[in-house]
């Protein structure tokens, strides 16, 4: 049952992940810290363009990499893991 649940399982998780990242990003501009903060303390009110896309190439590839693995994580199959699983203990057992 849980290995049918799996790919469920880890779409929830991986969108989950990209969603706190974009919540932390949001919460800096009011005050909550984050990776939102670093661009406002840092690079808006300082005035130092350089610094201000730091946290925003940061939260993209970290994002992307998530939704770049997640279909290929959805899509393994797990029946055939949870088949020689089964097929293990029996031998063994």
């Amino acid at each position: 049952m849980f290995v049918e649940a799996l790919p469920g399982i880890i779409s929830a998780f991986t969108l989950t992940l990209i969603v706190n990242i974009g919540f932390s990003a949001m919460a800096g501009a009011v005050g909550g810290g984050g990776l939102g903060s670093v661009a406002i303390n840092y690079g808006y009110q300082r005035f130092r363009p350089d610094i201000m896309p730091t946290p925003w190439l940061f939260s993209s590839l970290w994002s992307g990499s998530f939704r770049f693995r997640q279909p290929s994580l959805c899509t393994h199959d797990f029946k055939n893991i949870a088949n020689a699983n089964a097929t293990h203990k029996i031998k063994s057992g």
